[in-house]
């Protein structure tokens, strides 16, 4: 049974749910966030080399670091994804996206993060079907 509730922290109201994911009707500075993500094209790193893809890049804002784009599964030091949390954290591209990082902290719904990452497939490039997860 998929549970939702409303919790207060620091003033504002989070949702926190059992579900996999959840529709939220907020407002989404794509076009700025877009923006501030061209202006990095330079940073973005290659991801999923273990995957058949071409032109697939990441570029973590909160992750590890701006280098390491991967899920915890990926590191040998963690055991689980609540181990990682620990050490996921703004990156140093953080202070280059204003605009995503202010809505990340002032508008969206929560107050803990795995990894948030701009994400780029380039023209002409693919990513074959694949499955992360059971």
């Amino acid at each position: 049974m998929v549970q939702v509730s409303i919790v207060m922290f620091n003033g504002r109201e989070y949702l926190v749910s059992n579900a996999k994911c959840l529709k939220l009707d907020i407002e989404v500075p794509h076009n700025q966030m877009a923006q501030e993500a061209k202006a990095l094209r330079d940073k973005f790193v290659p991801y999923r080399s273990t995957y058949d893809t071409q032109g697939w890049y990441s570029l973590p804002i909160i992750g590890k670091s701006s280098t390491e784009p991967y899920a915890w599964n990926q590191y040998s030091e963690y055991n689980s994804a609540k181990d990682a949390a620990f050490d996921m954290q703004f990156t140093d591209i953080a202070e280059q996206c204003p605009i995503t990082v202010n809505w990340l902290k002032t508008v969206y719904p929560s107050n803990s993060y795995g990894r948030v990452r701009f994400m780029l497939l380039e023209p002409g490039g693919y990513i074959l079907p694949h499955q992360d997860r059971e």
